[in-house]
């Protein structure tokens, strides 16, 4: 991929659930090395935990974590949209579900981000695809990310079909700089 650690990022992804959760994985959209060692650079996933909720996580070259938590139970048969920022300037995180900013977490605890290439995974993770456990059960609408923070604005516009800005407007990255 072309997004380097020490710069910003987003992602949005479209997720369905037709399934109960496992109480592992779940995973929408990973960025992580093969071996799943340290280096995971972002993640959003359904999480079954004490708590059923949509969650995202950045870490840093030295396995440290900031995550945030959406309060949100994703129900089945139900589209969500889902809006990962990570602003490397101000070490914050938000997370942003069906166009309401629902957490934003400091990661000011935070090392440098990894700056390896490593391979994007939809509907799986990065580190171990096809493994049964991190696998997303239901469907997966589109999926795009770029090297900038997107404003309350851009979300909102991206959520009600991008009608205020135009796709390129956003500053995607296209898919000749990520691997997907």
């Amino acid at each position: 991929p072309s997004w380097t650690g020490g710069n910003n990022i987003s992602v949005e992804v479209w997720g369905y659930r037709t399934d109960a959760l496992r109480t592992v994985g779940n995973y929408l959209f990973t960025w992580r090395n093969q071996s799943g060692g340290n280096e995971l650079l972002t993640q959003i996933n359904w999480v079954n935990d004490t708590t059923d909720e949509i969650r995202c996580s950045v870490w840093d070259e030295n396995d440290n974590i900031v995550t945030c938590n959406s309060g949100i139970d994703p129900q089945i048969n139900t589209w969500y949209h889902m809006v990962l920022t990570w602003d490397n300037t101000t070490k914050e995180l938000k997370l942003y579900v069906d166009n309401v900013l629902t957490d934003t977490s400091d990661g000011s605890g935070l090392g440098n981000l990894t700056t390896n290439p490593m391979p994007i995974a939809i509907g799986t993770s990065a580190w171990n695809k096809g493994w049964g456990n991190t696998t997303h059960i239901g469907r997966i609408g589109p999926v795009r990310v770029w090297n900038k923070v997107l404003d309350e604005a851009q979300v909102h516009a991206l959520y009600n079909g991008g009608a205020f800005l135009k796709f390129g407007e956003l500053g995607c990255l296209t898919h000749d700089t990520v691997v997907i």
